[in-house]
């Protein structure tokens, strides 16, 4: 569903609590297709609810569960565009990219994938302001 509303944000936004509670719930599963989903659908919930989104998945790098880890950066992936650039300090690029150092094997795979990801096609790193970070 959150896919289908990428360009009209306007359209879900009035559900986007309901959405965002839901996904939530499921950042932990077992199953590696169920977090595949979430990660996608919190991405794109980031490209209607960018600040709030990114937030959470901010936070949930310090979670103590690997897999709630390893979803947020994998949906940090999917988050990438031109509406959530701005949202994108820095420092919380940094926060993002530190976990490349993660304990889990799962999350250093989703912080290669997205790392791979931002320099590939992303532009971020291009950015002035997140250049620094490539020093």
């Amino acid at each position: 569903v959150v896919t289908c509303y990428y360009g009209r944000g306007d359209e879900i936004k009035a559900y986007t609590e309901d959405i965002f509670e839901g996904l939530v719930k499921h950042t932990d599963s077992k199953e590696d297709g169920v977090r595949a989903e979430v990660a996608e659908c919190l991405g794109g919930l980031a490209r209607i609810e960018p600040e709030k989104t990114i937030r959470f998945l901010e936070k949930s790098i310090a979670a103590k569960a690997a897999y709630t880890r390893a979803v947020a950066v994998a949906a940090f992936r999917y988050a990438l565009d031109q509406k959530t650039r701005e949202h994108i300090t820095p420092v919380r690029l940094e926060i993002f990219l530190s976990t490349l150092k993660d304990k889990d094997i799962e999350v250093r795979k989703q912080a290669v994938l997205t790392f791979q990801d931002i320099l590939v096609n992303s532009q971020l790193m291009n950015l002035k302001k997140n250049s620094v970070l490539l020093k």
